[in-house]
């Protein structure tokens, strides 16, 4: 046998981590918006999608190599399905609303494990029966109170309610021990539902 006949039958490095690759349900998109002074004026080209993965190991990848939320300062960073942008207007988003998680007394390691365990959850589709109106999560890292936000693409309040609670379950086993707040686009992101932190509050 040569040893191109012999190298021919092997595997190599390249093939094996194909082979070893987990597809995602979805492809996904790693989006940032810096906030500045001329931000605030074109918000939506200030807007920039940095990356997008369709695999378990690209997911890794990517935020093995990133800072997390805390380190950023003041920064939006987005996750979001492919071909839609998270922003109201959009043609997917624009009917629907976000279930919003304001977060003030949180040390920096659990934030920024809370928002790891977001996207795991959001990637996995792991959103309940209704997880199909997802559209992304996006969390503003802020000095003082920062949020997590889930964005979805139906303001129906049965759908909206089952991955609001789905969502405040994620949250609650990660720490978190407030309300969620629904804003519905259309309404001019007025809360129109809200989910409490417990029974007794």
């Amino acid at each position: 046998m040569t040893a191109e006949e012999s190298d021919a039958g092997e595997q190599t490095p390249q093939s094996k981590e194909v082979q070893a690759s987990h597809p995602l349900q979805n492809t996904w998109c790693f989006w940032v918006l810096i906030h500045s002074s001329s931000a605030k004026d074109n918000w939506q080209h200030s807007q920039k999608n940095v990356h997008s993965f369709s695999t378990v190991e690209d997911f890794w990848r990517l935020f093995n190599n990133i800072k997390t939320p805390s380190k950023l300062g003041v920064i939006d960073c987005s996750v979001f399905k492919k071909d839609v942008a998270p922003a109201w207007e959009d043609e997917t988003c624009k009917n629907g609303g976000r279930w919003i998680a304001k977060i003030d007394r949180m040390k920096p390691q659990d934030f920024d494990q809370l928002w790891v365990n977001l996207l795991l959850t959001l990637i996995g589709e792991n959103l309940g029966p209704q997880g199909s109106i997802v559209c992304g999560a996006v969390v503003s890292a802020r000095n003082k109170a920062s949020k997590v936000a889930l964005w979805i693409s139906d303001r129906s309040e049965d759908k909206a309610m089952a991955v609001g609670e789905a969502y405040h379950k994620m949250l609650k086993d990660a720490g978190f021990n407030g309300d969620l707040h629904f804003e519905d686009f259309a309404g001019g992101a007025k809360s129109a539902f809200t989910l409490k932190a417990s029974k007794d509050k």
